[in-house]
């Protein structure tokens, strides 16, 4: 029986977002405009979640597989979507926190907890309407930043700081950041506006023997 649409959007309003498929990290070939509400897609929807559990997603948030969250390839983060399996017309309210899907035509990638509501785990992939019911303009401004380290120990980000600062790269920052009741201090390196240059800093720092993740954070939460 279809679900009505007050109750899916109160359930997912509760969480908030991220198939069973490879995720390669390729950026979209050119930047697009933001969306205004009322913007309307059509394709194919997958959904991921269960191994990338903890992981940090490309918001800096962390995976979180029973969110209503999804991947969005170019969507601002914070962008509250709703979405419709065109097949079933069952609905769900999901918030864009990560980047993807890198596969074929998806246009989106659900988070687990957003594909079990809409009855898609099973079959992996459906055909989906999704409409932009609002855009966080805060995160409109953006940077992209790379990440190679997390720690709860300021001390230990401190010192992979100045290794990092040692080998030349600049600037490096250590921020702090809280997912529920702990604190982690992660080690930055550069601030680009596009996403190709901090990819390829990554590359650089990947051959030096660092772990890189490049994420796109918001100026306003650097600090």
């Amino acid at each position: 029986m279809k679900r009505t649409l007050p109750t899916l959007l109160l359930c997912s309003l509760l969480g908030a977002c991220a198939g069973r498929a490879p995720r390669p990290t390729a950026p979209p070939s050119t930047p697009a405009p933001p969306p205004t509400p009322g913007t309307i897609q059509q394709g194919l929807a997958s959904w991921y979640g269960l191994e990338e559990k903890g992981r940090a997603t490309a918001s800096g948030e962390p995976m979180d597989p029973e969110r209503f969250t999804a991947a969005h390839l170019t969507f601002p983060f914070g962008t509250l979507l709703l979405v419709t399996d065109e097949e079933t017309g069952r609905s769900v309210m999901v918030v864009v926190n990560d980047r993807g899907p890198f596969v074929g035509e998806r246009i989106l990638d659900l988070s687990y907890g957003a594909a079990k509501a809409l009855e898609i785990v099973q079959r992996g992939v459906a055909p989906v309407r999704i409409e932009v019911i609002q855009v966080d303009r805060s995160q409109l401004a953006t940077r992209w930043r790379v990440q190679v380290g997390s720690f709860q120990e300021e001390r230990l980000a401190e010192e992979l700081a100045q290794e990092v600062r040692q080998g030349g790269y600049a600037p490096v920052e250590v921020s702090m950041f809280r997912r529920a009741d702990l604190l982690f201090y992660r080690v930055w390196v550069g601030e680009f506006t596009e996403r190709a240059e901090a990819e390829e800093l990554a590359r650089k720092l990947l051959r030096d023997g660092r772990e890189t993740v490049v994420m796109q954070t918001p100026f306003a939460s650097a600090r």
